[in-house]
């Protein structure tokens, strides 16, 4: 093999690569693992591996395949090589790949026309969901379609969905017979209309190089050597394709951190990034530890966490040592945590960081509005990446009935309280339910306060101004130069000078909601790669009025002392009980009314008819007519015509 140095017109590839680094980039064939920790470099490595492959003549550029997770990084990693003077490497996400060799292959071997790919698997999972049987038909598509994906990327039959959900932790969005019938009601969906989903084309690709020879070694033949960056995301059907375009060959290099396994959820399995040598005992292991991003006050926290993490051991090494310890933080209730944490931002503009290189990182989506109204209190400029609240479905469908005066009579606040009621608002639920329902849940509870709150302030407000307002409270979303506001997994790959991680709270890192708890191991993880985001500043706070107290994580870390068991058992008594201070005979009617809403409700859920909050105000204030009823929340004209001369009538009976 050729070991010429790149020449003039090139940048060197190997210049500035620490010693692991070069052992990475300069072993060009067989078997390599790169495990490379967080900030360690890890696509300059690979970039100088891939340029010094083609420049020192192993390999031309058309025979090397290699995988990235997202279009954006294959991009950056074009683009990298071609400052080194390599042009023409294959660098394409896993579908990107599979869907260019079907178009070029499918026709010849199979005789028919490659199907159109769907964007999207919503519409035709979304009438399956509404035709389902009583209250199913409310569950939200997008925890459906999370499950279909799920086992799609497990090569999982409908038939055995549910039962691998529930073995995996995970609960499932429906029950087996009507998960399995959806399931099943979508391949046939599909079929019908002529289309195809992403799994479905690693599932075709797979397919076809298994079972034409000829298309396989054509595929063989064009790429001899390949690189799998993210390896520990990778899921069991995209391993499946990666083994028919590999085959008996071992000319492969993996790069990852199973410290940054937080995709299980979506099939990502950190155990083919950890059993590689296993699988080619002849391998080639190199492990980054270096780390060029944070500071060695933040890598102190990172790996007093990553020793408590399984897996491969990596203690990262800072080249900038010192810096300012990490602030942790007890607050009085989220509002009292926003305000901090806006103020703290605020403080760190001030001595010149700039707005874009702070970030607020959460948990889940619908924590955001908080934080972003609190910055925006502040003057400063905010950016919420993904779905800010008004591009959120519950905003979205809540302002369309507002809009079209379909929520019901009646003031701003019942207006807005009666159209989220009718979309499935359950103010009193055990948050069960997948992530979006979750969001979902949250936000209408938001959009809710909101009008209460302005109603309270004005009570002529109507519907424009309560659109107004929400605009002027949550649309400054899009500064791209603000304040970054973004869940943790929308985080992974990037970083910034000052990272906030808010809501460290038991049940939300870890993330538990009513029967549903993510894997405790994994939301470690999770932590982890909040913390590794932050290159100077890093700011931990929580909720110290919240029923379940700190995040158990944060006792671990020694960061906040373990509850007493006293402290425990009074934490543990509910808060919600709705008939918590009522008089004995209310309570009686409360209990009352549940039994009437039991039946009244027939095959819908039992707060569509009213809450549980409702019934509790019902109760206290035992209203004697249709006037003093209506004037209880959430009630409005179309619940009073509909149940008010039944609910009043077990008002009457208990009173009299």
């Amino acid at each position: 093999m050729p070991a010429t140095a790149p020449t003039d017109a090139v940048t060197d590839p190997l210049a500035g690569l620490n010693d692991s680094q070069r052992a990475a980039a300069t072993t060009l064939s067989g078997p390599v693992c790169i495990l490379a920790g967080a900030g360690t470099g890890k696509t300059t490595t690979v970039t100088a591996r891939i340029a010094w492959q083609v420049l020192s003549g192993a390999h031309d550029p058309r025979e090397v395949l290699a995988v990235t997770f997202t279009r954006k990084a294959a991009g950056e990693l074009r683009e990298r090589l071609a400052r080194h003077g390599v042009r023409g490497v294959e660098a394409r996400t896993f579908h990107a790949a599979a869907g260019w060799m079907l178009r070029f292959l499918w026709a010849e071997y199979t005789g028919r026309d490659l199907p159109m790919l769907a964007p999207s698997k919503y519409p035709l999972v979304a009438p399956l969901v509404r035709r389902l049987p009583g209250h199913y038909r409310y569950r939200p598509s997008r925890d459906v379609v999370s499950a279909i994906e799920w086992g799609s990327n497990r090569m999982v039959p409908p038939a055995e969905l549910c039962d691998r959900l529930e073995a995996a932790g995970i609960e499932p969005p429906l029950p087996a017979d009507l998960m399995a019938r959806v399931a099943e009601g979508y391949a046939q969906a599909k079929e019908q209309a002529g289309c195809i989903d992403y799994e479905d084309m690693l599932v075709m690709c797979a397919d076809l190089l298994e079972q034409h020879d000829h298309a396989r070694q054509r595929i063989q033949g064009r790429f001899r050597t390949f690189t799998v960056d993210e390896y520990q995301d990778v899921n069991p059907l995209q391993q499946r394709l990666l083994d028919a375009w590999l085959g008996d060959r071992d000319d492969i290099c993996v790069v990852g951190d199973d410290h940054q396994t937080i995709y299980s959820f979506t099939g990502a399995r950190a155990s083919y990034l950890t059993g590689f040598a296993q699988r080619f005992p002849h391998a080639t292991t190199v492990t980054l530890t270096t780390n060029y991003r944070s500071t060695g006050a933040v890598l102190g926290l990172a790996n007093d966490l990553a020793r408590r993490l399984q897996g491969t051991d990596k203690r990262l090494e800072p080249t900038a040592p010192g810096g300012p310890e990490p602030q942790v933080h007890p607050c009085q209730g989220s509002d009292d945590e926003a305000r901090r944490i806006a103020r703290r931002c605020v403080e760190l503009h001030a001595e010149g960081v700039p707005a874009a290189e702070m970030a607020v990182l959460y948990r889940t989506n619908d924590q955001s509005t908080g934080y972003e109204q609190a910055l925006v209190r502040a003057g400063l400029p905010v950016h919420v990446r993904g779905k800010g609240l008004l591009e959120r479905d519950a905003f979205q469908q809540l302002s369309r009935m507002v809009r079209q005066g379909s929520a019901g009579h009646g003031g701003l606040g019942e207006a807005v309280e009666a159209a989220a009621t009718r979309l499935g608002w359950e103010p009193d639920g055990d948050g069960s339910g997948g992530q979006d329902e979750q969001v979902r849940q949250r936000d209408l509870a938001t959009l809710v306060a909101a009008a209460g709150e302005l109603a309270g302030q004005d009570p002529i407000a109507d519907a424009a101004t309560f659109l107004a307002a929400m605009q002027e409270r949550f649309g400054h979303a899009d500064d791209h130069s603000g304040v970054q506001l973004m869940s943790i997994h929308a985080a992974k790959g990037l970083e910034y000078d000052a990272v906030f991680l808010p809501a460290l709270n038991e049940g939300v890192l870890p993330h538990a909601r009513g029967r549903q708890r993510a894997p405790v191991e994994e939301e470690k993880r999770l932590l982890f790669v909040g913390i590794t985001r932050a290159r100077r500043h890093l700011w931990l706070s929580w909720d110290d009025t919240a029923r379940k107290g700190p995040s158990s994580f944060l006792v671990e870390l020694g960061l906040v002392r373990a509850p007493s068991a006293r402290e425990r058992s009074r934490a543990s008594r509910t808060r919600t009980d709705p008939t918590e201070g009522m008089s004995p005979a209310d309570a009686q009617l409360f209990e009352d009314l549940r039994r009437w809403r039991s039946v009244a409700a027939d095959d819908q859920p039992a707060y569509v008819v009213f809450s549980n909050r409702t019934l509790a105000e019902i109760a206290t204030r035992r209203p004697a007519s249709s006037d003093e009823l209506l004037s209880c929340s959430g009630v409005g004209q179309e619940k009073l015509a509909r149940y008010g001369a039944d609910v009043l009538a077990t008002v009457r009976a208990a009173s009299s």
